[in-house]
This record gives C-alpha cells, sequence and structure tokens, in this order.
C-alpha cells in the first residue's frame, strides 16, 4: 500500500495516491515529500528504482528483512534501517527502512506501524512538521520508536526488580525458566539497540547535509534515550546474573538443609539400630534378656537414646 504526503512550502500537507503525482511532486524539487510504502506490490516497488533512481544495492537490501540497524551514505540520500519494539512476551522487533533526500524521505516496512501513523497524522495537523524538511520527519518518526523502546524496556524492568525478592521466597524452576526468558529477551533488545545508539550518534553530530543543524538536536535527544535504554539493559544483564546466583544459592541451602536433616535422623536411627543389632544376637549373657520386662526397658532405652540425640542436636542447632 502506498502512502504519500506533499507539502509546499506555506501550504499543508496534501495525499497524493498515485505513482505520477508522487513523480511530479518530485520533479518539482520544492517542499517535502513523504512516501510510505506498507507491504507494496510489485508495481509499488518499482517507484524506488523508477521515480527515485535509488541505487539497485540499497533496494536490495530494503525488500530484504534484517535484525541490524544500519546507515548507508550514497551521496544525494541516506539509507537508514531503524528498529521499533512491539509488546513483550513474545519480544518482536518492527524492521523500518528509511531513504532520506533534500526534500523526500521514504519509508518501506512490512505490515502496519502505529508509530507512522502518528505521525503521519501529526504532519497533517501541525503544518510546521513538514515545512522544516524531510529530517525533521525523520526525526519525529525515531522520537516515537525510542518513547516505544524505552517503554518496553521499562516495562521489563518490573518483572527484572523484584525477581530477586521472589527468589528468596520460592526459587523453583518457573522461577529459572523466567531468568532465562528475561536474559533471552535482553540479548535481543541489546542486539537492536546498541548498533541503533551508533547510527543515532552519526545523525546528532551533522556530519550529512541531509541533517539541519536545527534538527540534528533532536536527534540528540533521541541518542541521549536510546543511550539510556542501553545502560537500563546492562543493568539488567547483571541484575539478572546476580539473580541467576542467587537462585542457585538458595537452591543449594535448600539442598544441603535437607541433607543434614536426613543426616540427623538417619544417626538416630542408627543408634537405635545399633541397640536392636545388639540385643538381636542369640547369647543370653546379655542383660535383661532372661527377664519378662526387658522387651519394654529395652524400648525405653531406644526412646531414651534417640530422645537425647534429639536435644542433643536442637542445641548445637543442627536442625
Amino acid at each position: 500500500m502506498l502512502t504519500a504526503l506533499h507539502a509546499r512550502p506555506g501550504e499543508a500537507a496534501r495525499t497524493l495516491s498515485s505513482k505520477d503525482e508522487v513523480a511530479a511532486a518530485l520533479k518539482t524539487g520544492q517542499g517535502c515529500l513523504w512516501v510510505d510504502l506498507e507491504d507494496p506490490t510489485e508495481e509499488e516497488k518499482g517507484i524506488l528504482g523508477s521515480v527515485f533512481g535509488f541505487h539497485r544495492l540499497s533496494i536490495e537490501q530494503c525488500l530484504v528483512q534484517t535484525s541490524h540497524p544500519r546507515l548507508h551514505d550514497f551521496g544525494d540520500y541516506l539509507h537508514l534501517v531503524f528498529h521499533g519494539i512491539r509488546g513483550l512476551r513474545p519480544l518482536a522487533a518492527e524492521e523500518l527502512d528509511v531513504f532520506l533526500g533534500a526534500n523526500f524521505i521514504v519509508t518501506h516496512h512490512r505490515g502496519p506501524m502505529r508509530v507512522l501513523e502518528d505521525v503521519r497524522k501529526k504532519c497533517g495537523e501541525v503544518r510546521s512538521v513538514m515545512e522544516r524538511g524531510p529530517d525533521r520527519v525523520l526525526a519525529e518518526i525515531l522520537d516515537d520508536l525510542a518513547d516505544g523502546t524505552l517503554g518496553v524496556v521499562e516495562g521489563l524492568s518490573e518483572g527484572v526488580d523484584g525477581l530477586e525478592d521472589r527468589l528468596f521466597k520460592h526459587a523453583s524452576k518457573p522461577a529459572l525458566r523466567e531468568i532465562f526468558t528475561l536474559k533471552k529477551e535482553i540479548l535481543q533488545l541489546r542486539r537492536v539497540v546498541g548498533p541503533q545508539r551508533e547510527v543515532l550518534h552519526r545523525l546528532s553530530r551533522g556530519e550529512f547535509r541531509m541533517v539541519s543543524p536545527e534538527d540534528s538536536v533532536v536527534f540528540r535527544d533521541v541518542y541521549d534515550r536510546i543511550c539510556r535504554v542501553s545502560e537500563m539493559l546492562e543493568s539488567f544483564r547483571d541484575l539478572l546474573s546476580s539473580a541467576m546466583e542467587v537462585y542457585l544459592s538458595v537452591v543449594s541451602n535448600r539442598t544441603n538443609e535437607g541433607v543434614r536433616v536426613l543426616t540427623v535422623f538417619s544417626i538416630v536411627l542408627m543408634t537405635v539400630s545399633l541397640l536392636a543389632g545388639i540385643y538381636g544376637m542369640n547369647f543370653a549373657a546379655i542383660p535383661l534378656a532372661r527377664e519378662p520386662w526387658g522387651f519394654w526397658a529395652l524400648l525405653g532405652i531406644m526412646a531414651a537414646t534417640a530422645g537425647g540425640l534429639f536435644l542433643l542436636f536442637r542445641r548445637r542447632r543442627w536442625i
């Protein structure tokens, strides 16, 4: 689906609906042209080469999904790849390819992206957005993407912060699965956020003529937020490593506690079994063997011995 907006200087943005209208708007070289391609048809994909004249390599990279943010300078335009984060459980990354020129911006993506819909609506309501040029439109898009990523990471922090407390109370296999799930999600986020931070850093330095000094400030603000996200992910990784150590420590202590209790009761039963084994021998010289109350006396001795050992272990806090 092709959606296009064109704003001439001093005029509100108007919607373009065909390839010919897009070509005519681009040919004027005036104002700001934004073309959005969502799951484009083969004919709509042809606009990238026939109308805008993008390099074959950049078109091929655009049409193939990648998990790595990037920035390529082709002289007359920039080809950028960004990723937005859509929710957790499961974590999903949305790829957005952007072609940025002096008076145009082209976005390509698979499936609807709410960020683009919000920015497109803003362009229609606030005339100054497109009047400032395509770099300002890109800054608005990346600003919303950064806000979405930050929101996802802040939601992730709620699960990480209380994890250690839950582990102390109940270290179980579900808690271990939660640790591994969080580590996997944080690793996926770091793979996206790390390279994306470098791309934003280059845009914020003003090294490209397509980016005005005024909008470099906006890119710098987006870069600062992505840096904050990156720092949060690093702290989450350390917290999860600590949580794993806590889990192993709690499980080890629980195992040691169980072994200690079993050892104590084994000693008690072994002592009683020793007395029973001695009195089970077939010798007449064993004390109390010929007394009619000898059996009950032996049971009392066994009970007293077991009770004495139990009190001794309790006093030493072995159990």
